[in-house]
């Protein structure tokens, strides 16, 4: 389900499914849209079973995919929502502008970084 400029897509098909319905939230389509993610992400904890992480930035046309980690999203409070959670995550670099393997190599390095500050006992 790839979100309006509000949850109510979100919204709608939660409040008619009850608890037959679960989501694997898209992260990239909730900031294109302008939803706030962390706080969407808390006000349907219960439904949310999976996170896909993409990453934008503002640029001159609107919002544009970048590199996960170098955008607007918030990483910290997405990682911390899913621990809190016990929920997959989903890291996805489709494309990049620059050097791709080097993409790649920074998310790894993103994700490993998160994980010891995260999981941290």
């Amino acid at each position: 389900l790839h979100n309006g400029k509000d949850d109510a897509g979100y919204g709608w098909l939660f409040s008619v499914s009850g608890d037959s319905v679960k989501a694997q939230v898209d992260t990239g389509w909730l900031l294109y849209n302008g939803i706030d993610v962390e706080q969407f992400l808390w006000k349907h904890q219960r439904k949310v079973r999976s996170l896909h992480y993409k990453d934008m930035e503002k640029t001159a046309e609107g919002m544009q995919e970048t590199t996960v980690g170098k955008g607007v999203l918030d990483m910290l409070a997405c990682f911390q929502f899913a621990r809190a959670n016990e929920i997959v995550q989903i890291l996805d670099q489709n494309g990049s502008r620059g050097d791709f393997m080097e993409d790649v190599e920074f998310v790894d390095a993103l994700r490993s970084y998160v994980d010891s500050f995260v999981f941290k006992e």
